[in-house]
């Protein structure tokens, strides 16, 4: 108990250790489906939970990790909040994705930039490594992609660009697989009317009731701001409302002051700092 405590404490910001107190029941954590727990989502979640395409997700969305992807395979790469599921995703239409991904490429141009975009990205990527080539291109909001290409030898992914009109076909096919993915971040706004939390770590959960601490802890989640990712480990945070709804974030248990929401990272605290 007290290590994982401690880990609590860590990822929230020192909270009193006595509201802190471990339940019995067994945890298994759930895909965010349609047919999970309830979460709070926007109207466009909604709408692709009740479409017959969300539903059809295959078993690559749930397995597979970046890591294990078969040769000259166009795959898309997501970071769901919750840690069970793998960050994958294999389009089942190969060629409709090749062929856009050739098409956009021609426009490719060279933009530089001091700093990457982040704030502007959708928390969604693809890969393709093909002929001797490692692509990877991000949407941003705008429909614009960046990333690029390189060779094994070559400068790492930066500087590229394709213009929203040239990324149309391509943007369409990754608005898609957003969708597909039920992809659906929470924003810090979001988290307000707390009333409980309860930290998930394997198959065992520790819960803060106390209203202060609960008090304490939505306001420093709510106050997070967007920065890049992190290589930190992450657990899941649940937040009950007090209209009995539920939010799932995951949030990083060994010093990192960061949370995240499928793939839209946040820090909290001073200097991102527990």
């Amino acid at each position: 108990m007290r290590k994982i405590t401690a880990l609590l404490i860590s990822a929230l910001m020192c909270l009193d250790i006595s509201s802190c107190a471990k339940t019995d029941a067994k945890y298994a954590t759930p895909a965010l489906t349609s047919d999970s727990t309830e979460f709070i989502t926007s109207d466009s979640a909604k709408q692709s939970e009740s479409s017959d395409v969300s539903l059809n997700i295959p078993d690559s969305r749930k397995n597979l990790r970046s890591g294990d992807l078969p040769n000259d395979t166009v795959a898309v790469i997501f970071y769901p909040t919750q840690p069970n599921i793998g960050n994958a995703y294999i389009p089942d239409d190969q060629v409709a994705w090749k062929t856009a991904i050739s098409n956009a490429t021609k426009h490719m141009q060279d933009k530089k930039y001091d700093v990457f975009p982040y704030a502007d990205m959708r928390p969604i990527y693809f890969i393709w490594q093909h002929d001797g080539f490692d692509e990877s291109w991000t949407l941003a909001n705008d429909g614009s992609l960046w990333g690029g290409q390189n060779t094994p030898d070559s400068e790492l992914f930066k500087n590229n660009y394709i213009a929203p009109e040239d990324a149309t076909e391509l943007a369409k096919l990754m608005n898609q697989a957003y969708e597909r993915l039920e992809i659906n971040p929470v924003e810090p706004s979001q988290i307000n009317d707390i009333s409980k939390a309860e930290l998930i770590v394997k198959d065992k959960s520790y819960v803060i009731e106390d209203p202060d601490s609960v008090r304490k802890l939505e306001e420093v989640l709510k106050s997070g701001k967007r920065q890049t990712g992190t290589g930190c480990s992450f657990e899941v945070l649940r937040l009950y409302r007090k209209d009995g709804s539920k939010i799932d974030i995951a949030i990083a248990t060994d010093g990192c002051a960061v949370w995240h929401s499928d793939g839209i990272y946040y820090k909290y605290g001073e200097n991102g700092k527990a």
